[in-house]
């Protein structure tokens, strides 16, 4: 009977130490819920019920952790951001944004770069193509004049 007995305290302990957790995790993700980031405005009604749903689902919480002797750790209250807090959001942000432009711009200014390194490689080869082909034709051309006869002026009439 012993054992029973040490085996039902092992799982009250693993219960109670589970529901601490449980309750520990609810109350943060309640907060982080709740909370109101900085750029974030919600209509004063909206902002009410909110805090009113807040207010009920803590007393649940409450009610739940009493039904299982937990205590809740704390409790945040809802915190409405300062016009300054967003200022610094939006400013934060946007910083972020011109440094995310500058090193795109800076990756497509590199490849227009390496595009027309490229092709003008590719203008120079078939220009330097074109200039020994046209040459090979001169000197071909002139050779064939070197051979032919001029028609009047080898003839003997």
């Amino acid at each position: 009977m012993t054992s029973v007995a040490a085996s039902a305290n092992k799982q009250l302990a693993a219960d109670i130490r589970h529901d601490g957790e449980l309750v520990d995790l609810l109350q943060t993700k309640l907060t982080d819920y709740a909370t109101q980031r900085p750029l974030e405005r919600l209509h004063p009604l909206a902002a009410r019920d909110l805090h009113d749903n807040l207010v009920s689902l803590n007393q649940d919480l409450q009610e739940f952790a009493e039904a299982r002797r937990l205590q809740v750790s704390g409790w945040a209250d809802l915190t409405r951001p300062t016009v300054g807090e967003a200022v610094r959001e939006l400013r934060a942000r946007t910083v972020a944004s011109g440094q995310h432009a500058v090193k795109q711009a800076a990756f497509v200014a590199h490849e227009i770069g390496d595009t027309a390194a490229g092709a003008g490689r590719t203008v120079a080869r078939h220009a330097d193509e074109l200039r020994r082909e046209a040459s090979s034709k001169v000197s071909s051309l002139g050779r064939s004049r070197l051979r032919r006869p001029d028609d009047k002026a080898g003839s003997i009439e």
